[in-house]
């Protein structure tokens, strides 16, 4: 008798669990002899789905990687959201005379912070990445003020820079201080 691979399939997770009864288990063992789809769906079911480590210094040691690069692509978003913010509220919300004190408080202030920290957290880490953040923190400064006033200037540039570099190298220090 010829089974439908729709009814050997409704049974495979059954008969990788040994739960099946003995009947139904020569039956799908029948089928997936001949049937080469249901043989790869069974392999499939038998396989474990995740590793499990056993080694306690293996999964401390991902548990650390894994905090070090959740840190530093939450630092990156939060540079890259406060940038938003500060483009955002540049051209929905600054109103004619208000220039000066947005440009002291926003480019001078916040965007020169939120790099030096995001780089320190960042310069914490063991990569080759983190020498490519002083360049984006710069280009980003320089292209605010460029989509808020339509100009640009060499000097809102540097204020996301430098405060980069110095994050950066203050995190390369901690992270040498701590070994």
């Amino acid at each position: 008798m010829k089974i439908n691979c729709d009814v050997i399939n409704d049974l495979l997770p059954l008969y990788a669990e040994s739960m099946i009864s003995e009947s139904s288990k020569e039956l799908v063992e029948e089928h997936v002899s001949d049937c080469p789809s249901c043989q790869l769906k069974l392999r499939q079911l038998q396989e474990p789905d995740l590793k499990i480590i056993h080694n306690l210094d293996e999964a401390r040691s991902f548990k650390k990687s894994f905090r070090k690069h959740t840190a530093s692509i939450a630092a990156t978003s939060v540079f890259v959201t406060v940038a938003l913010i500060i483009w955002l509220w540049g051209i929905f919300f600054l109103q004619p005379g208000d220039e000066m004190g947005y440009s002291l408080l926003n480019f001078y202030f916040f965007l020169p912070l939120t790099a030096l920290v995001c780089s320190i957290i960042i310069g914490k880490r063991q990569s080759r990445v983190k020498w490519f953040i002083p360049l984006l923190f710069g280009v980003i400064g320089g292209l605010l003020p460029y989509a808020v006033f339509h100009s640009f200037d060499m000097i809102f540039l540097l204020f996301a820079f430098v405060p980069s570099v110095f994050g950066l190298v203050a995190g390369i220090l901690i992270r040498k201080i701590k070994r």
